[in-house]
């Protein structure tokens, strides 16, 4: 009985690793409609990653976001635009 819990616990704990990994790490190409939606969307990568590890996103200079009308439909980087700065986030 206690091996079983021990084992069901293992497996949660790595589901839920694994998801705030893809969920931070597997963006890919995201398409958004305005530039306020990209810059909330930057900003939500920026607060978020400097909260888990301390740096900027490791995505944050490559261009992976699509904004209507920008760039002539050309992928920008979140770092072309914004600063993410992780002085704001530390507690």
């Amino acid at each position: 009985m206690n091996i079983t819990l021990t084992v069901v616990v293992a497996a949660i704990v790595i589901l839920i690793t694994a998801l705030v990994v893809i969920t931070i790490f597997g963006s890919g190409m995201m398409q958004v409609g305005s530039i306020t939606q990209a810059q909330s969307l930057c900003e939500t990568q920026c607060a978020t990653s400097c909260r888990t590890t301390g740096q900027i996103p490791l995505t944050w200079n490559t261009p992976n976001i699509r904004v209507q009308g920008e760039n002539s439909g050309e992928p920008i980087s979140c770092g072309s635009k914004y600063t993410c700065d992780c002085n704001k986030y530390k507690t």
